[in-house]
Order: structure tokens, then C-alpha cells, then sequence
């Protein structure tokens, strides 16, 4: 465990000094270790408390009140202050909300039964797209924002992705596609590893009546057109999420490009795209900005490969 002066512990808490000494000595709210010339020495456990304490008395809570107060305590106050405030814009009921926040507090937990619970009972309230557009994408939104805030650690983070694939994966296979539909090749480029959002655009194509081959995640150029040659397919979904500046990825890019030749259709979406938008542009590909945007521009691309065929199956 490291140990920091209290200059350190101001700059990583964004606690003063003065207000360090004050919390310590009038409220006793933390209490460093000493060195042998009486220095204080103040733990990472020190840097969260005081993280968390700083947070709170924004919002108004005395710190008097909270000085006596332990570590989860603290956390589970200002993460019920946070569950509190208005939802993201995304989420534009109260129903919506409702759902969103029991999803969280089991998430808290490590419940994989009663997230997939929830997630299952909101599957038979909304749409596909509604579900994802205004459970799904919320629910991510609001625990990376958690995360950041060091509201829920990186382990909840993990476990909401890997319940949600789950969940996804069974979305799609739901599905009866009738072999003449126009096909699409999903997955993410080499090197990025976050595969909720391409699983997201796969749940979404199939609601649209398309026939979804999801390779995985960190796929080289080669693969993913050795695959679409192999399917003889005309289009593409690339979830491009984290990291948004790595130059091999423009390479990779290129290389798709390339190999697949411009009757290809490649749509491509995700957090990480606007750190690649000059060379998206250059390739020609399709950059969506929503799940409603992504659907309009599937349907276009449908319509332009099979203008015949545009059944859509909910």
C-alpha cells in the first residue's frame, strides 16, 4: 500500500491542505500514519476516504456528520445521492428510470440472476430497439459514469458487460431469419476489445430482419474479409469503442478497405469513433451516431442490396 505526504494527498483527493488538517485534527476523520519525525503519511484507503468525503459535503452533508463515517458508508450515501438525480437524457420515463436503477443496485451486488431477471421481464415490455435504445445503452452510460466517479469499481463495470453479452447473445439467437435475408458480418477491428456495442448493433440488425454473423472481438483485417468473402456478404457493422487514438488501427482500416473492395457497405459506431473520423470519411465508411440512425442507415443499405426484400421482423 502506498504512502503520500500530505501535499500528495491534496493533489490526488482534491482536498486542501488546510482542510486535510481541519478534517483530521477538529473531526478525527481520518487518521495517518506518523513517521518517526511525525510526518504524516497518508494511505491509498486515506485518499479514497477523503475523495468521498469532499464529494459528499458538495452536496451538502456536514462533516461532522460524516467524519465517523467508514469507507462503504460513505460510498453507499453519495452513490443513493446519485441514483437520485434526473436520469440521462436517454431515459424518458419513469418506468425507464425505475428499471434502470434496480438494474444498478443489483448490480452492486454481482447478481447475475436478478440483473438477467430484470433485463428479461424489460424484453417483454419493450421492443428490441426500444429495449436496447432505452434500457441498455443507459444502463452502460450510467455505470461508466459510476465507475468514473468512483461510485462502483471497475469489477461491476466488468461484470454488467459480461451479463449484458450474455443477455444479448440470447436477444439475437431469438430470432427465426429466413435464409434469403441480406446478411451482415459484425465484430470489432484488431485491438479493441469491447464487444457490447458490435453485440448491440447485432441485436438491432437482426430485429430488422437481417442474418447477423458476429465473429468476436480484436479481429484483423484479414479475418473479417476472409469471412465476407467466404458469406459473400455485402455489409459490415465494425463497434470501434476503446482506444480511440491507436494509428494501427488506421491501418487496419485501410486494409479492410482494400480487401473488400467499395461494394462493400461498412457501418461503423461506438465511443471511440470520432478519434478516427478523418480516415472513416476517406474509406467511405458509415458512421452512426444512435441506434436510431444505425437502423435508418441498415435500412438504406437493405434497400440498396435487396430492394425487394424489406421485411422487418420486430
Amino acid at each position: 500500500m502506498s504512502n503520500y505526504n500530505i501535499k500528495m494527498a491534496a493533489k490526488l483527493s482534491g482536498v486542501s491542505e488546510l482542510s486535510i488538517r481541519s478534517w483530521e485534527g477538529r473531526y478525527s476523520a481520518i487518521n495517518p500514519n506518523r513517521t518517526d519525525t511525525n510526518r504524516r503519511l497518508y494511505s491509498d484507503n486515506d485518499i479514497e476516504k477523503l475523495i468521498l468525503l469532499k464529494k459528499l459535503t458538495q452536496h451538502g452533508h456536514s462533516i461532522g456528520n460524516l467524519a465517523s463515517m467508514e469507507i462503504p458508508e460513505l460510498a453507499d450515501l453519495l452513490f443513493k445521492i446519485e441514483l437520485a438525480k434526473p436520469g440521462n437524457s436517454q431515459i424518458n420515463s419513469p418506468e425507464e428510470e425505475s428499471i434502470v436503477n434496480s438494474c444498478i443496485e443489483v448490480i452492486r451486488q454481482f447478481d447475475d440472476r436478478q440483473l438477467l431477471g430484470l433485463l428479461n421481464e424489460a424484453s417483454v415490455k419493450f421492443s428490441r430497439p426500444d429495449l436496447i435504445e432505452k434500457i441498455i445503452l443507459p444502463l452502460m452510460i450510467r455505470i461508466g459514469q459510476y465507475w468514473e466517479n468512483g461510485m462502483l469499481r471497475v469489477s461491476h463495470e466488468h461484470f454488467t458487460s459480461a451479463v449484458i453479452i450474455k443477455f444479448l447473445n440470447t436477444l439475437t439467437d431469438g430470432f427465426q431469419i429466413p435464409d434469403n435475408a441480406p446478411r451482415i458480418v459484425i465484430t470489432t477491428p484488431e485491438g479493441q476489445y469491447h464487444e457490447v456495442g458490435a453485440l448491440i448493433g447485432a441485436s438491432l440488425a437482426a430485429s430488422d430482419g437481417w442474418r447477423t454473423t458476429y465473429l468476436g472481438a480484436s479481429l484483423p483485417a484479414e479475418d473479417i474479409a476472409a469471412a465476407v468473402a467466404q458469406l459473400n456478404v455485402r455489409a459490415i457493422f465494425l463497434s470501434i469503442v476503446y482506444p480511440g487514438d491507436n494509428p494501427a488501427l488506421n491501418t487496419q482500416l485501410k486494409k479492410l478497405r482494400e480487401m473488400v473492395g467499395d461494394k462493400v457497405y461498412i457501418l461503423v459506431s461506438g465511443n471511440g469513433v470520432n478519434g478516427y473520423k478523418n480516415i472513416l470519411s476517406e474509406l467511405g465508411f458509415r458512421t452512426t451516431l444512435s441506434p436510431k440512425h444505425f437502423r435508418e442507415i441498415l435500412k438504406s443499405v437493405r434497400n440498396e442490396i435487396h430492394p425487394n426484400n424489406g421485411v422487418k421482423h420486430e
